[in-house]
């Protein structure tokens, strides 16, 4: 059993009741009351996972649970218990890990409802392990998901619309992940890497620097402007718009103490703000300073 398989799933509303019916389709058996219950506590044995239940498969699983297997249809290959987006955490047994064919199923308000659940269920045991995102194939709504899902869920990896638990350890359903059955879960979860685990991970390199000169330059303005009154226009073109349509918005004036008594950081200043630009200004600098 791969540690990185679908161990709970979490669903919006709006299509809970049709997904829970594609995953009744597909072999998966939902159990309640006293059977989940039976369930519960014989995959969970001691705050840890019951080893007598790892890989086993689901039917055996439910008849040495206690369960009627004469409840359960034929054909079922995971068993699947839902359960209540506030129960999650140390004393609620079906929200830990399982390493076995039982699914807890979650349902949550929204997208944003949805992270906030897995978050809470990673943070119960997972941290920098692996999570799964099936969401819109539109590009634009897929990106602003995935960044919002991997930013606040605390996971090593985050597998989009594809199953974790072969993903996980690399496969031909990507080329991004390294093949290994050892999955680092990074510094969070005290692990010193959070990819895969590989040879690369286990040879020891030398690495030879010699000295080298930086390369280093000096981007003059391709406009200079003189004369008296050529400041305002120098400063209205600042304002300009590039061709991507895009202007700059702020500015930092560096300037000595001279130039502020004279006035000429006020004006400058002044003509900055009314074309827009949000202004700051340092003039704590010192004629011929040291280094």
């Amino acid at each position: 059993m791969i540690c990185a398989a679908e161990q709970s799933a979490v669903i919006v509303s709006e299509v809970y009741d049709e997904l829970k019916k594609l995953l009744t389709n597909r072999g998966v058996f939902f159990v309640y009351g006293n059977d989940r219950e039976k369930l519960a506590n014989y995959i969970r044995k001691g705050n840890r996972v019951n080893p007598e239940a790892v890989g086993k498969p689901a039917i055996e699983i439910a008849k040495k649970a206690g369960i009627s297997i004469e409840t359960i249809p034929k054909g079922t290959v995971v068993l699947a218990t839902e359960e209540d987006k506030h129960d999650i955490g140390e004393h609620f047994l079906m929200s830990h890990e399982k390493l076995c064919p039982v699914l807890s199923v979650f349902k949550s308000d929204d997208f944003m409802d949805g992270v906030d659940v897995c978050s809470r269920i990673v943070k119960n045991g997972g941290v920098g392990h692996t999570a799964g995102l099936y969401t819109s194939k539109d590009p634009s709504i897929a990106f602003q998901r995935e960044t919002i899902f991997v930013k606040q869920v605390p996971v090593g990896r985050v597998f989009i619309n594809t199953p974790t638990s072969l993903t996980a350890i690399g496969t031909a359903f990507n080329f991004q992940v390294d093949p290994s059955f050892t999955l680092g879960v990074g510094t969070l979860a005290g692990s010193s890497v959070s990819n895969n685990l590989g040879p690369m991970h286990l040879i020891n390199l030398v690495t030879v620097a010699r000295r080298q000169t930086h390369i280093e330059w000096f981007n003059l303005p391709n406009r200079i402007y003189f004369n008296r009154g050529c400041l305002e226009e120098a400063l209205r073109d600042c304002s300009k718009a590039y061709s991507t349509g895009d202007r700059d918005e702020r500015v930092l004036i560096v300037s000595g103490k001279t130039n502020k008594k004279l006035g000429n950081v006020h004006r400058v200043a002044s003509c900055l703000r009314e074309e827009g630009f949000e202004v700051e200004v340092f003039t704590d600098v010192h004629s011929d300073p040291d280094m």
